[in-house]
């Protein structure tokens, strides 16, 4: 009984976690003014699929946009360099932070 409650605890607790991707957007054109380059077609895809789960795995992502996990890494990293995100745990959650960041900002600057 101790064990049921505490999986139920956790479920609740992961679930006041989830991020409501609803509310945020990514703005390509914003983002891409700010970044001073276009995005690929991949790297929009890959950082969409972060909004929806900024968890996902390489591999997650690899299978979602039909590409190698070291294309999904290769991506990763050049938008890491593009948005200038640090070495951190968490690169891919403050790679997607700084997108929400520039696409709710009303004004970019290069």
């Amino acid at each position: 009984m101790l064990l049921d409650k505490i999986e139920e605890l956790k479920s609740k607790a992961n679930n006041n976690l989830l991020v409501d991707s609803n509310k945020f957007e990514l703005n390509k054109e914003k983002i891409e003014l700010a970044i001073n380059r276009n995005l690929n077609e991949t790297d929009w895809k890959v950082l969409n699929l972060l909004l929806e789960d900024p968890v996902i795995t390489n591999k997650e992502i690899a299978e979602k946009v039909f590409m190698s996990v070291d294309g999904i890494g290769s991506s990763l990293r050049r938008m890491y360099e593009y948005f200038n995100i640090k070495e951190s745990k968490y690169k891919k959650i403050s790679l997607l932070l700084e997108g929400i960041k520039i696409s709710n900002n009303s004004t970019t600057t290069a």
